[in-house]
């Protein structure tokens, strides 16, 4: 009974050690050689055991597989740990697309690039261990063309990334892994990795990624310093003009954002003359002055008249020339900005000081009192504070139908249609213009002094008016700028000599 209990030899057991499934066999075929009922229970007993052997070999071959996946799972975390912190220590350190671009070609170990919105590349890095001095070809504004490409770009939504090509077009047959540089709702680039030399590996795509979430963060913080700057410029315009604040403190301001409030300076006023004309914002204007003249620095605010401008002038240039100048700029600008629209714009005197911006901008609304009562129903208009002086304190609470009675009792013979009177009304404009000097008048028409002298008699037999006499004067000139703010005087030629 003894020996016929042994169903399984210890040399069995001992060569089946490291093998429970031939630990169960051996048990088995020593199971068939029994002929009593002890012994066939005891084989049975062995064999539960033998089998809770191959269970448990089974999970420890499990647990021994799980151990290793999770080893490699914490690899890879920790490698996506190392590849996150070397992203943001370029955020840190303030680095740009070149930085961005390289970090991401050696993490990858593929060359790498930023693209633009239209695929124009803005850098191209390899990695370091990359002998080959070349640039390869990943995308570029050709490629924007293909529908394929453009597809597949449009597909790609927020910050997923996507594998595009081979792009045979390209001439390229490695793939690409593209991914959005997204801020906000807007796209501003991409991350584009090539699959060269070795294929994409697992951390590709979270580098790629997080590249890009890095750009984004960079891009956002800087169009947010941007608008604080625009915020604080505007404060400042508007802190000039209304002029309550202490000077010292608005020089320090001015100072800090790059303004010299010492260097000439003009108010520019730009508004629609009605309530459904567009007016451009104050973005929209110092973009556009930026096209006509980069050279020239300019602030704008918006305010309740619409949007204002605050222009640098040319410093080498006498004030009046450079007042010229800058209503040169601002012509271009108006008509840059807007077409067919009903855009008017005046302008201040210059400005030197910070406490002259107050002056300057009452200067520039009562002009555009008087430009929107008498400025003609379409085009674009720019008024000088200069060009109507003194008057503007007499037009700006005046309707146009009251300076259209005083502009007839005035001038009215001179305002109907007849030979030679267009001419009388240009000479009486030419003569106010050069300081009432005949020699520099009949310059400035082209025709003979007596010739003036002519034209000036038969205006005073037509009209009344004594032009000799200081108040008379003050009539016509009066006339004569309502008639300009209204588009009706005719031009008189340029070019004469001063009057002096």
């Amino acid at each position: 009974m003894r020996g016929r209990a042994r169903l399984v030899r210890f040399g069995d057991v001992a060569d089946a050690l490291d093998d429970a499934a031939a630990l169960v066999r051996a048990a088995t075929r020593r199971i068939g050689e029994v002929t009593s009922d002890e012994d066939d229970l005891v084989g049975r007993a062995f064999n539960e055991l033998a089998t809770m052997a191959v269970v448990h070999a089974a999970e420890t071959d499990l647990l021994r597989s799980s151990a290793a996946e999770a080893a490699r799972e914490n690899a890879l975390l920790r490698r996506a740990a190392a590849i996150d912190e070397w992203l943001d220590q370029i955020v840190i350190e303030d680095g740009g697309p070149r930085e961005f671009a390289t970090a991401v070609a050696q993490l990858t170990g593929k060359p790498a690039a930023l693209h633009d919105t239209e695929l124009q590349p803005l850098v191209v890095a390899t990695p370091s261990s990359d002998g080959d001095a070349t640039v390869p070809h990943l995308l570029g504004p050709q490629d924007a063309e293909d529908a394929s490409v453009a597809g597949a770009l449009a597909a790609l939504n927020g910050r997923q990334c996507g594998i595009l090509g081979p792009l045979g077009n390209a001439g390229g047959r490695e793939r690409l892994l593209v991914t959005p540089v997204t801020v906000g709702r807007d796209r501003r680039g991409y991350v584009v990795v090539m699959e060269h030399p070795p294929p994409f590996g697992p951390l590709d795509r979270h580098i790629a990624r997080r590249a890009a979430t890095s750009i984004a963060l960079v891009l956002a913080a800087e169009r947010r310093v941007a608008a604080a700057e625009w915020d604080a410029r505007a404060a400042l315009v508007g802190d000039l003009i209304r002029n309550d604040r202490e000077p010292a403190a608005l020089e320090r301001r001015a100072r800090f954002l790059g303004v010299d409030l010492d260097a000439p300076h003009v108010l520019c006023l730009v508004t629609g003359c009605d309530a459904d004309d567009v007016v451009p914002s104050a973005p929209q204007l110092c973009e556009v002055f930026a096209r006509v003249a980069p050279d020239l620095a300019i602030l704008a605010a918006g305010v309740p008249e619409g949007t204002l401008g605050m222009l640098e002038l040319r410093a080498e240039l006498d004030p009046c020339t450079a007042l010229r100048d800058a209503r040169t700029h601002v012509e271009a600008a108006l008509a840059g900005l807007v077409q067919g629209r009903r855009t008017i714009a005046t302008m201040s005197g210059c400005c030197t000081s910070s406490t002259a911006y107050a002056r300057a901008y009452r200067e520039a609304r009562e002009a555009l009192a008087c430009l929107k009562g008498f400025a003609a129903d379409s085009g674009t208009r720019v008024l000088a504070a200069g060009d109507v002086g003194p008057a503007s304190l007499l037009l700006a609470s005046s309707s146009r139908t009251d300076a259209d009675r005083f502009v007839q009792d005035a001038l009215g013979a001179l305002l109907q249609d007849g030979p030679g009177v267009e001419d009388l009304l240009a000479t009486l404009r030419a003569f106010f213009e050069h300081g009432r000097s005949v020699r520099c008048s009949a310059h400035a028409l082209g025709v003979h002094e007596n010739t003036v002298r002519y034209r000036l008699a038969r205006i005073e037999g037509m009209t009344g008016l004594r032009l000799c006499d200081a108040d008379h004067q003050l009539t016509a000139q009066l006339a004569l700028l309502v008639l300009r703010l209204e588009g009706r005087l005719p031009d008189a030629h340029a070019g004469a000599p001063s009057a002096g």
